[in-house]
């Protein structure tokens, strides 16, 4: 059952190492990731983990239009408008995080 997460694990990895090798500040390595993030969080991840994936979902992608042409999808740039880099440092730990906790979730299921 945790081969289902294989894909999280391996689409997370990806935007962990873009996030640690990129250039720039942690809101320019954010958005130089979107594609990625946006991927990732397309994945499934383990029920207790959901609350998490969703608060990274919603700081990473809460307002914000991408043009006048596609209302209602949010974009990550607009959504980093603003923030502090101490901030955006905040939103790359939480996604560590949550890779790590279902990384954690595959190796030991039963804990």
């Amino acid at each position: 059952m945790t081969s289902r997460y294989i894909y999280f694990i391996s689409k997370s990895s990806t935007v962990i190492y873009k996030l640690c090798i990129g250039k720039g500040t942690a809101k320019e390595r954010l958005r130089e990731c979107e594609l990625e993030i946006v991927s990732m969080l397309l994945a499934p991840v383990p029920e207790n983990l959901l609350p998490l994936k969703k608060r990274i979902e919603k700081n990473l992608f809460y307002s914000g239009f991408r043009s006048s042409t596609e209302k209602n999808m949010a974009s990550l740039a607009k959504s980093l408008y603003g923030k502090r880099n101490s901030t955006a440092s905040k939103f790359i730990k939480d996604i560590y995080d949550l890779h790590a906790q279902v990384e954690s979730f595959i190796n030991y299921p039963e804990q």
